[in-house]
């Protein structure tokens, strides 16, 4: 979506407007997929 919004941005808007809009969802798809990645902690840790 992110790179979308790069692409076609500047035909609807100011193209550095487009550009950061671009990076802000860029970057949230990566932290997204980076969390999910992440492995499950146990839930209950006795000790």
């Amino acid at each position: 979506m992110g790179a979308l919004i790069m692409g076609y941005g500047p035909r609807f808007i100011v193209k550095e407007y487009a550009l950061a809009i671009g990076v802000v969802f860029i970057m949230f798809g990566a932290y997204k997929t980076s969390t999910s990645w992440k492995e499950p902690e146990e839930k209950s840790k006795e000790l």
